[in-house]
């Protein structure tokens, strides 16, 4: 990656990319281009935070899986199936959550998550509940506005990414600029 790529990465073309002339020079490309970097980092600390709470998360319900287990009880009969499904979710999330190609995957996957949440909380307000990581300190009353939270700051994330893949790809602009 030279440094042009790596420079030019980190913007957005504010026009398409067929106005561009292959004889254009590199200062005249500059001028169509728009930073946008608020938006990479908006989106990029927003995935931090996700990838922390579900890995903190997936750790806390990993080596409380006793009581995990145990509190499964009010909700199901398959309790052993279910804690280890919850814990590799839980694990399967922070990893999509990690790579920058699996990112989208991974904020989906969150906001399903933070639904079922919901849901099981709406469903069962008097129901011990065991979530692991930051939601056992909070206390059965912060459990929803918290989850309510997630699911905003998730949106926020799908929508900022979502954009970040509209941006033109460095090989592209190196192609344009060797041209």
């Amino acid at each position: 990656m030279n440094v042009i790529e790596k420079y030019l990465g980190q913007f957005y073309f504010t026009e398409p990319i067929k106005t561009i002339k292959n004889n254009k020079t590199l200062k005249s490309i500059m001028k169509t281009i728009q930073p946008k970097t608020w938006r990479l980092w908006a989106g990029e600390i927003i995935t931090a935070l996700l990838l922390v709470f579900f890995v903190h998360s997936a750790i806390d319900n990993y080596l409380n899986l006793l009581s995990l287990k145990n509190l499964l009880w009010f909700y199901t009969k398959h309790v052993g199936i279910t804690a280890w499904f919850i814990v590799f979710i839980e694990a399967g999330i922070a990893i999509l959550l990690f790579f920058p190609k699996t990112r989208i995957h991974g904020l989906a996957a969150t906001l399903l998550f933070v639904i079922i949440l919901a849901t099981v909380v709406l469903l069962n307000p008097h129901s011990p509940h065991l979530f692991g990581g930051i939601l056992n300190k909070l206390g059965k009353r912060f459990y929803l506005p918290f989850e309510i939270f997630l699911f905003l700051i998730t949106l926020l994330a799908i929508g900022l990414n979502i954009r970040r893949k509209t941006a033109i790809q460095p090989k592209a602009i190196q192609n344009i600029i060797v041209q």
